[in-house]
């Protein structure tokens, strides 16, 4: 999960506002996944590792976390998931969801990247 935006948020409402949109992608993964399986990577980027979970639980807390991000109109999340079986591809799994998370965040800033806007 990496916040789009940020750096714009940061410019325009200060630090403060920045951190409190950490704070709360940080909650609310942490509400979804379980506090013990998320992890701040950097920045404004979290990785979500998730063990002894069958593809249905995992498919409906990504449903369930889609779902509380679009309910709220605050920050825009960019997401990227990758199930497997067994923790042997481990590396492959994070650069597979974080290939989906690019997608995601791509796709964000072609419609909101105000150098695009400008005529």
């Amino acid at each position: 999960a990496d916040i789009n935006g940020l750096k714009k948020l940061n410019d325009e409402k200060g630090h403060h506002a920045g951190d409190r949109a950490i704070c709360f992608v940080a909650r609310i993964l942490s509400e979804t996944y379980g506090e013990d399986s998320v992890y701040r990577e950097g920045g404004d980027e979290f990785v979500v590792l998730l063990k002894d979970i069958t593809r249905e639980e995992f498919a409906n807390k990504n449903r369930r976390l889609r779902r509380l991000l679009d309910q709220q109109k605050m920050y825009h999340i960019a997401i990227g998931t990758a199930w497997d079986e067994g923790t042997g591809k481990l590396d492959k799994t994070i650069r597979r969801a974080d290939r989906f998370m690019y997608m995601h965040k791509a796709d964000y800033y072609v419609h909101h990247d105000r150098r695009h806007n400008k005529i």
